[in-house]
């Protein structure tokens, strides 16, 4: 089956749901060629009208590999008419503000914890394209960001973090309201297209720095020296960052001994500092030289 008609088609469904205001049915057949031609490697069927479940081994988890050419063709010809769903790719990261009124929250408690991070971290977000189904306020906002990083699940209260390894992006229609996601602009008009990735914005530093796991919120595993070296090549001096000062300080307060091995300790703090340098978080060599130093005064009476 040719790609041109079908990228056709899609385009022509897009423009029916930007016609219709979001109300236009759409399916996996019509829009994959579409969003594989905007350069989003990993569309995928889900149920019409579901959020789940995803076709088994290419939901994102586990950094699964995206689906080949032919797997996205064979959905198109045994799972044409189900909805579509895309699985981010590294580098890539939503911002997902559900503002109606969600468990225990309110309606607009979304927007008031975007209000709320937007005051601590002294910046907003820079203008981009957003993906919606209400008119609530309720967004998911794409973002280009720094490879390597782990990141948290939520900001805070009905404000989620979408990343490569952890879900994939619904695209079709949503179950609750019945309305297909529909693309916006910068300046909230319907896109016939989704925004190429490349277009997206990157994330700010200041919302960077929000949105990283700390030590204490994840686990981590070992690498090669290869890789170590790598990284501690690419490294670059700079002002030291927050998060940087927040790692150094509580591996600081870790070299007391009360906390289990000093070496321990500091060599799982390295690793996290070294892993900030390696995304381009300035100020790692100078915490890393600092830490040394502290290091061998602590342990410079112990055999």
């Amino acid at each position: 089956m040719s790609s041109l008609p079908a990228e056709r088609q899609g385009r022509k469904a897009l423009r029916e749901r930007a016609r219709t205001n979001g109300h236009h049915k759409v399916n996996f057949r019509a829009l994959a060629p579409v969003y594989v031609g905007q350069n989003y490697p990993a569309p995928i069927p889900l149920p019409q009208g579901q959020k789940s479940p995803p076709p088994k081994g290419v939901s994102g988890q586990d950094s699964q590999p995206p689906p080949s050419a032919e797997q996205i063709e064979e959905w198109r010809e045994e799972r044409g008419d189900d909805g579509i769903a895309f699985v981010l790719q590294p580098g890539e990261l939503v911002i997902d503000v559900d503002n109606y009124a969600k468990g225990e929250w309110p309606a607009g408690t979304g927007v008031a914890t975007m209000a709320d991070i937007r005051e601590r971290v002294g910046c907003d977000l820079p203008p981009g394209p957003k993906l919606r189904n209400r008119t609530d306020g309720s967004e998911k906002r794409p973002f280009r960001v720094p490879l390597g990083l782990k990141f948290k699940k939520s900001l805070g209260p009905c404000v989620d973090v979408v990343t490569p390894t952890h879900r994939y992006v619904n695209a079709g229609v949503n179950p609750d309201t019945g309305n297909p996601e529909q693309w916006f602009d910068a300046d909230d008009n319907p896109l016939d297209l989704p925004p190429s990735p490349e277009t997206w914005p990157e994330l700010p530093e200041a919302w960077l720095l929000w949105a990283i796991q700390t030590y204490s919120e994840t686990t981590h595993t070992p690498v090669t020296s290869e890789q170590a070296q790598k990284w501690l090549d690419d490294i670059s001096d700079g002002l030291m960052r927050p998060l940087v000062k927040e790692i150094l300080n509580a591996a600081l307060d870790a070299l007391d001994g009360q906390q289990g091995s000093r070496h321990d300790n500091t060599q799982k703090y390295v690793q996290r500092l070294v892993e900030m340098g390696a995304a381009g978080i300035s100020g790692v060599p100078a915490a890393l030289a600092f830490l040394r130093e502290q290091y061998a005064e602590a342990v410079k009476n112990e055999r």
